[in-house]
Parts: C-alpha cells; structure tokens; sequence
C-alpha cells in the first residue's frame, strides 16, 4: 500500500466527505486541466468528482470554466443571440451572462469582472467606481448571486 501512496499520494478527506489524491485532473467540455487540492482552514475543499460538477460552459464561446477561473458579466451581443445549453445566467434585469475570460469573449474593457468560487458562486471584483463608493462610504460591497437563477 505505501508503494501506491508513493507514487500517486496519499488520500484526502475532503469537506464535501469524499476522499480523494491531493493532485489530479478534471476532464470537461473536451479541455483537461491539472489541479491540487489546497487544504485550509479557513475554506471548503471539494474533490475532484465534485469539483467537476461544478464547471460551466462559456455563454460565448462554450468553453469551460473551471473554479478559481477569471470570468466577466457580459450583456448578450444581439437581440438574436441563442443562449447555449449549459450557460449560466448571472441576473435576468438586466440580462447579463457569464462568460470567460479567453480575448474571443471579452468584447469591452469595461466588462465587470467577478471569479467562478465553489460551490458555484459569483465573487465580483469592484470597479473603480465601485471601490471609490466604498471608500466614500455609499457602498457596502457585498454583492453576491447564486448559482442558479
């Protein structure tokens, strides 16, 4: 047994109750990225199988994204736009989906820009204008929206 634990690692206990390696891959969409299970105390690690229930397709070009990926709100380009199976809607007023963060799906600078947490979360990065409310003390920053619409 000490000889599999060598080369593959040892098995973790992760906070979603599953066990599972500190390193290893997750397949979706037809792209496959590496990962390392960080543990700490201070957030939930998810494993592998669970971690891959939570990747999303791209509103835009139907790409993965992965958690901890950047990623950016963006309105539909045109009234005619079909949303993909799979996209997430960010809010419904005003329509604004989520894309990734890839140059074919950023289409203005001033796009907002957020980061896809598990277990399926939002966490917006604040504007400038956002951060200059905040200072002033017309802003309380916690903006968050679930998963699912």
């Amino acid at each position: 047994m000490k000889f599999f634990e060598n080369i593959f690692g040892a098995k973790i206990l992760a906070d979603c109750g599953h066990k599972t390696f500190e390193e290893g891959s997750i397949k979706a969409f037809g792209e496959k990225r590496k990962s390392k299970i960080k543990l700490s105390f201070s957030r939930m690690t998810y494993c592998f199988k669970c971690q891959k229930k939570m990747i999303i397709k791209c509103s835009f070009c139907e790409k993965p994204i992965f958690i901890g990926d950047p990623i950016v709100l963006i309105p539909p380009r045109n009234r005619f736009f079909q949303l993909p199976v799979g996209a997430i809607i960010y809010s419904k007023e005003p329509l604004l989906l989520i894309g990734c963060f890839r140059m074919d799906c950023i289409t203005k600078k001033t796009h907002q820009k957020a980061f896809w947490f598990p277990p399926g979360k939002v966490k917006k990065v604040p504007s400038f204008f956002e951060s200059a409310m905040k200072k002033a003390g017309f802003w309380s920053g916690t903006q968050e929206n679930p998963y699912c619409l």
